[in-house]
């Protein structure tokens, strides 16, 4: 077992070589998610990047996954290059495994599940190979760990557990690769304490945070806000709390909400404003300018690791104060805790957010997605 992190880490950079990641997300959805920045991270340090896209079967247009929509067709099964030293694969197999939304079920199919990760590669096959690092993320990939490491016994196998399973409602045959296929990794990743806490048996665990585009937010962005208001923003696309925030609008009439994510939420209320999804590169003058960030999530198993979340790094790194439930707790000095469901609680953690001190906010503590990078391959 490694011992946590408590700062960035520093790392002599690793030669160049061939990575290989293995992520739920397609390489050109306009959904910027860690995976995406790590390809970019080892691209520009001159790493050859695969981005192999999984868990994509016709299943996904069953459950109403948007890839189903997004991905060209003349993208299934084939390696595209997107251009030097960049390639993507998109991994359309006969099924995967999906969660059945009912425990007998997820029972009788998991011996059918568990078999995905012996389904052919196809044409990815000679650039696992040859790589010298694979990156699995936190989804079915995980299933492949055997197999990926027979085909190239000698690349550096590294989990990156972007998310905590018990919060995504896989399906059973997912947690369980990860636990049987622990011991295979040579390096188990993890984006905060509270997962390192919770996976610190695994071999081989350490705790990364999430980087961030650094250069992208040192410049600085025109306000997108009207001059002299004040304003709170959420940034996400999942876990909102929608009642804190309804409560923050009503109690400070005079402050002005924003809501940006494909969320479902919808406010009557005049002083919040709902935006829906927004590319990522808009949303940091929302981010920069805030007088507050909205942490607001709402507690479901293994939401407690939210508590790194790359928003709420973002917000950090702003020097943003970040109103948050009392379940998420970080060594940022950026979250203002409330107890969720109480008025009261609510009213007066915003009222410690307006009176925050910046100064107290642990910028320095944060990597980019660069120096993530280098802490993965070692």
């Amino acid at each position: 077992m490694l011992s946590p992190l408590s700062q960035p880490p520093t790392t002599v950079p690793a030669p160049a070589g061939r990575v290989v990641l293995f992520t739920g997300h397609y390489h050109a959805s306009g959904r910027r998610a860690g995976f995406h920045w790590l390809a970019k991270a080892f691209f520009d340090l001159g790493w050859d990047v695969t981005f192999v896209t999984v868990s994509f079967s016709p299943l996904s247009a069953l459950v109403r996954d948007f890839r189903s929509k997004l991905i060209p067709r003349q993208e299934y099964n084939r390696l595209v290059a997107i251009g030097p030293r960049f390639s993507s694969f998109v991994w359309r197999t006969p099924f995967h495994p999906v969660h059945m939304r009912s425990g007998l079920l997820n029972r009788l199919s998991a011996p059918f599940f568990a078999t995905y990760g012996r389904l052919p590669l196809g044409t990815v096959t000679g650039n696992i190979r040859g790589a010298d690092l694979i990156i699995l993320e936190s989804d079915a990939s995980l299933m492949l760990a055997p197999c990926l490491k027979q085909m190239n016994p000698d690349a550096r196998l590294v989990y990156r557990m972007s998310d905590d399973l018990t919060m995504l409602r896989g399906h059973p045959a997912i947690y369980a690769a990860e636990q049987a296929n622990a011991g295979l990794f040579d390096l188990i990743s993890v984006p905060s304490f509270t997962l390192w806490n919770r996976k610190k048996n695994y071999p081989r665990v350490a705790w990364h945070s999430h980087g961030i585009e650094k250069e992208a937010f040192d410049q600085r962005h025109p306000s997108p806000y009207q001059p002299g208001t004040r304003n709170a923003v959420f940034v996400g696309v999942s876990h909102f709390d929608d009642n804190a925030v309804d409560v923050a609008a009503a109690r400070f009439p005079d402050w002005h909400f924003h809501v940006i994510g494909p969320l479902p939420y919808r406010s009557s209320a005049a002083n919040v404003t709902v935006y829906g999804e927004m590319r990522f590169e808009d949303t940091i003058a929302y981010i920069q300018h805030a007088d507050i960030g909205l942490g607001t999530r709402s507690h479901v198993p293994g939401a407690e690791a939210l508590s790194d979340s790359l928003k709420i790094l973002q917000y950090a790194y702003a020097g943003v104060p970040v109103l948050a439930p009392d379940f998420l707790i970080n060594n940022l000095e950026c979250l203002v805790p409330y107890r969720p469901n109480d008025p009261d609680s609510i009213t007066a953690a915003f009222e410690k957010a307006i009176a925050y001190d910046r100064s107290r906010i642990r910028r320095d503590m944060i990597s980019s997605w660069e120096e993530l990078a280098l802490a993965l391959a070692g």
